[in-house]
């Protein structure tokens, strides 16, 4: 019963070293800085006069400007 004891107080103290040293990460993003003046266009593949709606292969091309 002894040798149980102390390989428990053994594994406890080994846990609280393993998981106490561990020190959380701080991050920093810096200054955010909103964009204005944003235009969003599409490009629909295959998009013409007879298909308005594209060839049915679902790619929609999306380009984002901003300042």
């Amino acid at each position: 019963m002894i040798k149980y004891s102390k390989l428990i107080w053994v594994l406890l103290i080994g846990l609280q070293l393993v998981f106490g040293g561990c020190q959380k990460e701080e991050y920093e993003l810096g200054e955010l800085i909103t964009p204005t003046n944003i235009m969003l266009n599409y490009e629909i593949k295959g998009a013409n006069s007879e298909n308005p709606y594209g060839d049915g292969s679902g790619v929609v091309n999306f380009t984002a400007t901003a300042d």
